[in-house]
């Protein structure tokens, strides 16, 4: 089906982005290789562009991706850095070196030598009712150039009714929560001791 969109999200990294128009909500996913444009095939966040879609099958399952939920959609959590994942009674965190999505309000220009604008903080998933997590330890995690744990990134990200399901080199997490929230700490004022 023909309609009209804009780009939400582009990565020309990866060559892959959203795109958002009225019969498609949440968006509609697609990849460099179906742009039709002359010389390098890319898009640009915030340009309207005229597309066919094609919906999901019949019968299939409703599959949301992170960035269709409010809380999350100003992140980019294949470049952040999982730090730390922690269970308690009701609650799953992971802490995160996040990368914020040039729209989120704090996102500035990234450090010397980084890509991308990094906040530290905690992906947070509220009423939890079951944590199962498989392939711990399957890689020993990296430490990193400020002497932290580093367990890699979250490669993918998926939403599944109230089951939130998040793979990376930490293994496979399935969470079944009520709500998922980033909660960010307050931002250096100062940047890192370095010894001479």
């Amino acid at each position: 089906m023909k309609t009209h969109g804009v780009v939400r999200f582009w990565d020309d990294e990866y060559g892959w982005g959203v795109i958002d128009s009225a019969p498609t909500p949440g968006g509609c996913w697609t990849h460099f290789s179906v742009v039709e444009v002359a010389g390098y095939r890319s898009l640009t966040t915030g340009q309207e562009v005229d597309l066919e879609w094609e919906a999901n099958e019949a019968g299939a399952k409703l599959l949301m991706q992170y960035w269709d939920l409010e809380p999350l959609s100003e992140y980019y959590l294949e470049d952040s850095f999982v730090l730390d994942l922690q269970a308690t009674p009701g609650k799953f965190s992971i802490a995160l070196d996040f990368v914020l999505r040039e729209g989120h309000p704090q996102c500035a220009p990234p450090l010397q030598g980084e890509q991308c604008s990094y906040r530290k903080g905690c992906l947070v998933f509220s009423d939890v009712k079951e944590v199962s997590w498989s392939g711990q330890g399957r890689i020993k995690p990296a430490i990193d150039a400020n002497d932290e744990i580093d367990y890699g990134g979250i490669d993918s990200f998926t939403i599944e009714h109230d089951v939130y399901r998040l793979e990376g080199d930490f293994g496979l997490v399935e969470v079944s929560a009520a709500s998922v929230g980033v909660e960010l700490e307050e931002p250096m004022t100062t940047g890192p001791k370095v010894s001479s």
